[in-house]
């Protein structure tokens, strides 16, 4: 057996010597089971083509030696089972090729816990191993582009790499493969389109993964700051919000059979903004969730009753988001329609599923992340939905209890609501379910599941799945601090956080203007904060715990430093202007 040390997407060269006709079998896993043996059992569902696509087999032609690698196909693995090999095999006769899309890498992220910064090394590897021409959901058994994960990932991805030009290819195949009424298939290219499957044409136009079609050209145009590619997928997006606001118009059945409904005028007055139709995925894999029939109940329960809690947030963001690109286009009566539809989802979705006491239903984490993070709560819940979040988490032995729509939100809700200190405690958590217990685990890459590998050994799911790895958008937005101020990075904020043990934390990210920094340390109670402007911006810098008197750039005091202006304390920071260059500024660091 081979082990590559790296869980990979890509192939394997090798060379080797013996008869004519000896046939070598090469089969590719990611992972051995609990026993330390090689296996391919945990990737359920399609394990027999998984099988096959994870095989090589090589006829020697003998007569010295031979040296082979496929092409036209890939491969998801870290070990390789090695049979009908002549002799005794040896390490340098094996060489791993991993294959993904040209994406000139962007950004870089380093911290003092090393565990977080093997977790920053499997967010990248997991998006090499899935960027191969489409943002594919694992390499072993599917290597489809499912649109829901590349929503997830696509802010963390451009941050990591250049993906532009790679996501503007893909989303022209989205708008190709949409559906003559606006609906957007699970996956592009939509493989399905070439034949009459009735089950996945009734499991597709999800919410959270149709919108895909709004939510990656926005976050592209933030990162980029190009409109053209709002302007190029307008159409697409106009689309996709009309097919939800078809179907929020239709009535799940179950509401027309009860009584109660025909005599309450005022969910009936509010239900055209409910979406509680069609099959949608939901908050997949929270963790718990499995394959099998609790797996198949889940999802008939889906496509029987649909997922109203979900589909209509998604239905109110991607409105909200399509009313602000359509003004930005000059589309203003697209703009004001669009606009005013939002704003009567969302109070037809506070009206609908949050209490008075802001309980929403079901009561789980996931429930109060989606709505504050997407900006669903009337601003005199908002508290007491982040107190009902913090209870769950802490109900929970301060573990995560998300799956793959919510977990990006989780930690940058937390941090905004004034939590900083429970998002730290989430990231820094090692016990299943958390980020840091894969790391623990030997994982090289992200797991699809937050019980890849459980503690007894056992294995569940795709090894190599990006979804999860979207928490490192907080990693570069929150720990070290580089935030868009306005799009394509223009304008800058630095406003980094410290926190959960960490010592220090840098990150770089390549941007169109020129290279961003923001690296900080805490030394004997004193804070330095490295920054890095490029030309043709400016920056707002927040230096977190300093008082004003205390602060210094260089050598002199922040008020006399060159390049420093508006500078200004606030509660617990002071806050500068900068222009391009590089500063370093010092101070005692109060928490």
């Amino acid at each position: 057996m081979v082990d590559l040390g790296q869980n990979i997407a890509g192939w394997l060269r090798f060379e080797v010597q013996g008869l004519a006709g000896t046939t070598v079998t090469l089969t590719h896993g990611e992972a051995l089971d609990k026993d330390g043996n090689f296996t391919l059992d945990h990737l359920q569902l399609v394990g027999i083509g998984a099988r096959l696509a994870q095989q090589v087999r090589y006829t020697l032609k003998g007569g010295g030696v031979e040296s082979y690698e496929p092409h036209f196909t890939v491969h998801g693995y870290r070990y390789v089972k090695v049979e009908g090999w002549p002799g005794e095999p040896a390490p340098e006769q094996f060489t791993g090729v991993a294959i993904y899309s040209d994406m000139p890498p962007t950004g870089t992220f380093e911290c003092s816990d090393e565990r977080i910064n093997q977790l920053q090394h499997n967010i990248v590897w997991s998006m090499k191993g899935n960027f191969l021409d489409v943002p594919t959901d694992c390499p072993t058994r599917e290597r489809s582009g499912w649109t829901g994960d590349a929503q997830i990932f696509c802010r963390t991805g451009s941050f990591l790499m250049e993906t532009a030009p790679f996501f503007r290819a893909w989303l022209r195949d989205l708008a190709a493969d949409q559906h003559a009424d606006g609906c957007v298939p699970n996956w592009v290219p939509d493989t399905t389109r070439y034949y009459d499957d009735k089950v996945m044409a009734m499991l597709t136009g999800s919410a959270g993964w149709g919108d895909a079609a709004v939510i990656v050209p926005w976050t592209l145009y933030q990162c980029y700051g190009d409109p053209g590619i709002l302007e190029e997928q307008y159409e697409s997006m106009r689309a996709w919000v009309e097919y939800e606001r078809a179907h929020a118009r239709d009535v799940n059945w179950s509401k027309v059979i009860h009584p109660a409904y025909w005599f309450d005028r005022a969910r009936q007055a509010r239900q055209p903004y409910i979406w509680d139709t069609r099959y949608h995925w939901g908050e997949w894999l929270e963790p718990g969730d499995g394959y099998g029939l609790g797996q198949f109940a889940g999802m008939l329960k889906r496509r029987i009753f649909s997922v109203p809690l979900v589909a209509t947030a998604y239905y109110a963001y991607s409105t909200r988001l399509l009313a602000e690109i359509a003004h930005l286009l000059g589309k203003e009566e697209d703009a004001r329609e669009y606009g005013e539809l939002a704003a009567a989802i969302a109070a037809a979705y506070a009206d609908e599923f949050v209490g008075p006491d802001a309980r929403i239903e079901p009561h789980k984490q996931a429930s109060y992340v989606r709505a504050l993070a997407l900006d669903l709560l009337p601003q005199d819940q908002r508290r007491a939905a982040l107190v009902h979040l913090v209870r769950l988490i802490e109900e929970a032995g301060v573990h995560l209890g998300t799956g793959f729509l919510s977990t990006p939100f989780l930690l940058h809700v937390l941090s905004e609501g004034g939590r900083l200190d429970l998002a730290y405690a989430l990231l820094v958590q090692d016990t299943i379910p958390s980020w840091l217990y894969a790391v623990t685990k030997g994982a090289t890459t992200i797991w699809e599941s937050w019980e890849g590998v459980k503690e007894d050994g056992s294995l569940f799911g795709s090894l190599n799945h990006y979804s999860y790895g979207a928490v490192g958008s907080w990693l570069y937005q929150v720990v070290t601090g580089i935030e868009i101020g306005a799009p394509g990075y223009e304008e800058i904020r630095i406003q980094p956080r410290p926190g959960g043990g960490l010592t220090y934390a840098r990150a770089t990210y390549e941007s169109m203007h020129g290279p961003i920094v923001s690296g900080w340390e805490i030394e004997d109670g004193t804070l330095r904060l490295s920054v890095t402007i490029p030309p043709n911006t400016r920056a707002t810098v927040r230096l977190p715990g300093a008082a004003l008197s205390e602060v210094e750039e260089g050598e002199l005091p922040v008020k006399d430093a060159d390049g420093v202006s508006a500078v200004t304390q606030l509660e617990n920071a002071v806050q500068v202007r900068v222009g391009s260059g590089q500063y370093v500024f010092g101070y005692p660091y109060r928490e």
